[in-house]
């Protein structure tokens, strides 16, 4: 593929933060491209600076060296067609469900009443069109992480940043969103880049898997998931599943982390 046929280009990474006891090295020379309407999952062990990736990445932070392209243009300011799903959901308590998923366009002084129907097709989106006057209170975690991705998508961004947006909730709750996730980003056909520590998650979910490394993190891999679409319970149950999570175990090769 020509370079610009990438949607994003991030090339030679490196970041460092000045510390009270001394500058850490977070990133070091990350490389790495990702197509237009690509599930690409990024795959490190804590502490690896994934996180940092998406600061990076959404324009939030600005890196010691190398820069970031986006849909041809270089982000040098926090961007605006951009989704962000934290680990957390981050919803305000005194607000409704309605109310938290219209927080970007009231954050940006837009006028609400042209988001109304918006809402409504995302409520559905994503199963809680019952809920839209509940508070947070009133939901259960995997049910605020919904609310957290349509909020996410009230101003239709051209892609998604999620950081590890599953990995506070159960097992059961995680691998229904997986699946919830999957079916969202099916019908939207965005790029969504996702950040796990999740070996079978990143199985499951990628069309490309990129292995970081322990801290510095660094790019250590990288496979294409060649996994038949939609993915469903069954895939975890191929053989071709169990090869890629094998060679995920291999390439992060926890064993040797510290």
């Amino acid at each position: 593929m020509k370079e610009n046929d990438f949607y994003i280009n991030v090339n030679d990474l490196t970041h460092i933060y000045e510390t009270r006891t001394g500058d850490v090295l977070a990133l070091e020379d990350v490389s790495f491209k990702v197509k237009k309407g690509e599930f690409f999952v990024i795959l490190g062990p804590s502490g690896c600076g994934k996180s940092t990736l998406i600061k990076i990445l959404s324009g939030l932070l600005t890196p010691t060296k190398g820069d970031v392209f986006v849909n041809g243009q270089r982000v040098v300011e926090p961007l605006k067609k951009v989704g962000i799903v934290f680990q957390s959901p981050i919803l305000l308590k005194w607000s409704t469900v309605a109310e938290n998923i219209l927080l970007p366009v009231t954050a940006l002084g837009l006028p609400v009443k042209d988001y109304i129907d918006k809402v409504d097709e995302l409520l559905e989106l994503v199963g809680l069109q019952d809920f839209k006057d509940k508070y947070p209170r009133e939901l259960s975690g995997g049910m605020q992480q919904r609310v957290s991705i349509a909020r996410a998508l009230i101003l239709e961004p051209d892609f998604l940043l999620m950081d590890e947006p599953f990995g506070a909730l159960d097992a059961i709750t995680r691998d229904v969103m997986n699946f919830e996730l999957l079916k969202i980003w099916e019908k939207k056909n965005q790029t969504i880049l996702f950040i796990t520590h999740s070996i079978d998650e990143a199985a499951l979910m990628a069309d490309r898997v990129m292995v970081m490394s322990p801290r510095p993190g660094r790019v250590e891999y990288s496979v294409d998931i060649e996994l038949e679409r939609p993915r469903t319970l069954e895939t975890r149950t191929t053989e071709a599943f169990r090869r890629y999570v094998a060679d995920l175990y291999k390439k992060l090769d926890i064993t040797h982390m510290k």
